[in-house]
Formats: C-alpha cells, sequence, structure tokens
C-alpha cells in the first residue's frame, strides 16, 4: 500500500483490531529527505499498532542509500518503533535486480548495524510467525 491508503486502512483495522496486517515496501513512504523523516510520518503512525507488520524488500534497503538517507538513520528507526519482531524481510525476486543471493547480502550489510538478534528476527523469526506453514 501507499500512505494514500493510509486513512482506509484505519477503517479496516478499526473494523478488524486483531487481525495482523503485513504492509508490504514499508508503505513505499518517501525517504530521501533523511532524519527525521518527516514524509515518512505516515509509516511511523502505524507503529502504535501491535497488528502491523512490515516487510522490508530490497527496494526500501536500496532507497536506503539514496538522498540524505542512510541505513542507520531510517531503519534503526523503523527498528526502535515498531521492533524487529514486527519486520520481516522480503526479496521481491525476481522483479528487482540481482539474484537471490545478492538481494540477501546486499540486505544483511544493510541490516548489520543492527544487534544479531535484531537481523534475526528480521530475515526469519518474523515471517515464521507470520507464516507458520513455513516452519
Amino acid at each position: 500500500m501507499l500512505p494514500q491508503g493510509l486513512r482506509k486502512l484505519e477503517t479496516l483495522m478499526d473494523k478488524f483490531p486483531k487481525i495482523r496486517i503485513v504492509i508490504d515496501h514499508l508503505m513505499s513512504v518517501p525517504i530521501s529527505d533523511g532524519p527525521p523523516y518527516t514524509h515518512s510520518a505516515p509509516l511511523f503512525s502505524l507503529a502504535k499498532a501491535p497488528n502491523v507488520y512490515l516487510k522490508l524488500s530490497i527496494i526500501t534497503v536500496r532507497e536506503c542509500s539514496k538522498g540524505a538517507s542512510i541505513f542507520e538513520s531510517f531503519l534503526g528507526r523503523v527498528i526502535e518503533e515498531f521492533g524487529s519482531n514486527r519486520v520481516a524481510w522480503g526479496s521481491n525476486f525476481p522483479a528487482s535486480d540481482g539474484t537471490l543471493l545478492e538481494m540477501v547480502k546486499e540486505s544483511e550489510k544493510a541490516l548489520s548495524f543492527l544487534k544479531p538478534h535484531e537481523v534475526e528476527n528480521i530475515l526469519a523469526n518474523t515471517a515464521l510467525d507470520l507464516y507458520p506453514a513455513l516452519k
């Protein structure tokens, strides 16, 4: 979803407060403005909702190095506000450029500033929690 759909999402969340919602590509909020990421406010407004999860794709990882944005400041804030247990990595393969292995390595490098258990949550544990059939 895009930020423009936030009101519709909030309506859905009010109607179904217990359903888990996974937002792909971190809502594709603009992040090139850099800290404090004012244009990303729609995304961060959802952090208070415990049933909202995020999918961090290679698209967002790559956006984190454009403009005034950097991995540590943007992804650090995402993890601080949502927690690593509510963020799941997704490759966006084969739609994005590169092999699956290249995307994994690129994402691991971007997340290397995090604690090991946070990286493990993002790369594996959150997805296993969201999709138990993967176990």
